[in-house]
């Protein structure tokens, strides 16, 4: 099942809304991820219209991480892994 990223600064861009259940989609608009994230289970995140998806801050959890972009660009800004080992990272 996909699951829920934790960000204590929350996230923005796409057509915004909370995290919850299941994947976060967005079409174009690009994902920025400003704070820390925390998985709480196996998350992906995926721009369908190639926007760019950027996490500014650690990456952390148990747990494994899809990032789609298709053609835009994925920016990992900080340390992955540095508290707890993520599971697996797919990047693409």
């Amino acid at each position: 099942m996909p699951g829920i990223i934790h960000a204590s600064g929350g996230w923005k861009g796409g057509s915004g809304g909370p995290w919850g259940q299941g994947p976060r989609n967005t079409s174009g608009g690009g994902q920025t991820y400003s704070s820390p994230v925390s998985l709480q289970a196996n998350s992906t995140v995926k721009d369908t219209g190639n926007g760019a998806i950027q996490f500014a801050g650690t990456i952390d959890g148990n747990k494994t991480l899809t990032v789609n972009a298709g053609t835009g660009t994925v920016t990992l800004g900080g340390a992955i892994g540095s508290t707890k080992s993520l599971t697996s990272l797919a990047v693409t």
